[in-house]
């Protein structure tokens, strides 16, 4: 076997392509039999493995057709046995236990990519391409060994195992290394995984796969590494309800869409991803959920952008507050509006809809986002008269904050009854109270409900 694999021109004949060729002019026009196995009408799952091997170069015309025990015996002289996870286009599964595989007790076939294999076999009667697992022989138990043929290593290779995306359009993406068949030409800007770099007539070559599937081998002046550039985490909202959100760049996985954009969609963009075509893809997340890529034409940054620290009073008593401006987490409402909610809005964010959400605090406390729908600028407006703090009847507190956190003390505390100060400053609160922002000379004294003074 090995004098004759190493013969001058066998090698250069042999071919996976043609091998997988057999089996696929094959694909549903032969049936299954054990009792009739050699063809041209019907075969067995060793039966087609061994007439594949030989229409691919790999076994000399006039081979003896084996079965899977005598598939076992190759390894060594045509099979290299390899892990389940780097199985590739043309290698050969075999399942059973060695010695004692024949008939039913065994089965094989050959992988068109990592997930999916090209069979005979009973269940459909024929030659089927179905996915590997649960189907090798695996879904009874039995032992499943897999190999490569060496013949298939004979141009050398490193581990490469990233994205590269295409950057010149219409070149060839050969079948073999040997020029022997096309599978297509590039498109630019479109994405593959390249998990080796071979080797072969003096040029280096990637070997494509497209969501697993064997894409061909391409040169690799024809495309370049894709790589993720960060994009600074920075919130970008979708502004057109006309794009996918995917979730790989073969676009064969749809994670959404940005139909919904008019309810606000935003999202944190961690990276960015430009293909060989230019168009540029953000990776999206929503806190340390993952959502998927999107075309960066589909959005707009959100910036946060400041107010100068504003008072904004909610004037609306059906808005929620959100710990997040995915809408997510709930961190109050305004149902009480009336007892006079205030904020301080140190940043806004207008986003894809036109919305835009004030950031709220108090103090140094942040309390969340709101539509700036539920608020108004609470302004100071000049006043600048002499009141007279009432002593009663009702009871109210002079506030140093719109928090109603801290109290200077009550409009009914002896220090103060009777106590005529200036109120520089007027102050309408959402429930349409006001409040005067009073003084004693020069010193602030605090806030105090317009009923619990009388103007001079």
């Amino acid at each position: 076997m090995d004098a004759w694999l190493k013969r001058k021109g066998k090698i250069e004949l042999a071919s996976i392509e043609n091998m997988i060729k057999w089996f696929k002019d094959r694909e549903g026009k032969v049936t299954y039999s054990m009792n009739s196995r050699l063809g041209p009408n019907s075969y067995d799952c060793s039966s087609a493995v061994y007439f594949s091997l030989i229409a691919g170069g790999f076994l000399p015309s006039g081979t003896g057709i084996g079965n899977t025990d005598s598939l076992f015996a190759l390894e060594g002289s045509l099979l290299t046995a390899v892990s389940r996870s780097s199985v590739k286009r043309g290698d050969i599964f075999v399942a059973g236990y060695k010695g004692s595989s024949g008939g039913a007790a065994g089965h094989t076939g050959v992988f068109l990519d990592n997930k999916n294999i090209i069979h005979c076999n009973y269940t459909k009667n024929g030659i089927a391409t179905t996915p590997a697992e649960g189907w090798m022989g695996d879904y009874s138990g039995l032992p499943v060994y897999f190999y490569r043929l060496k013949v298939a290593d004979k141009y050398p290779s490193t581990p490469f195992d990233k994205n590269v995306t295409v950057i010149k359009a219409d070149w060839t993406r050969w079948a073999d290394l040997d020029y022997g068949s096309k599978l297509g030409v590039t498109k630019l800007g479109s994405v593959y995984k390249a998990k080796s770099i071979f080797t072969a007539h003096g040029s280096k070559y990637y070997d494509l796969y497209s969501d697993g599937k064997f894409a061909g081998y391409l040169n690799v002046d024809g495309a370049k590494e894709l790589k993720a550039v960060s994009a600074g985490d920075i919130y970008v909202s979708a502004k057109s309800p006309n794009y996918n959100i995917w979730g790989n760049f073969y676009f064969t996985e749809k994670k959404g869409n940005t139909s919904k954009f008019e309810d606000g969609l935003v999202y944190r963009a961690k990276y960015k991803y430009t293909l060989g075509d230019g168009v540029s893809y953000y990776s999206l997340y929503q806190k340390d959920e993952w959502m998927g890529y999107l075309n960066t034409n589909a959005t707009m940054e959100v910036p946060a952008v400041s107010t100068n620290d504003i008072y904004v009073t909610a004037i609306n008593d059906t808005y929620n507050i959100w710990g997040d401006l995915y809408w997510k987490e709930k961190l109050g409402n305004t149902s009480k509006m009336s007892d006079g909610i205030v904020y301080k809005a140190k940043y806004k964010y207008t986003i894809g809809n036109g919305r835009t959400y004030y950031s709220l605090y108090r103090g140094d406390s942040w309390k969340g986002y709101i539509n700036a729908n539920a608020m108004r600028v609470m302004n100071a407006t000049s006043f600048n008269k002499k009141v007279k703090i009432n002593g009663g009847p009702n009871v109210y507190n002079i506030w140093k904050d719109f928090y109603w956190s801290t109290s200077a003390g009550k409009n009914t505390d002896a220090k103060f009854v009777g106590k005529v100060v200036t109120a520089k400053y007027s102050y309408l609160l959402g429930n349409d109270a006001t409040y005067y922002s009073i003084y004693d000379g020069d010193t602030w004294i605090g806030y105090i409900r317009k009923g619990a003074v009388t103007v001079q």
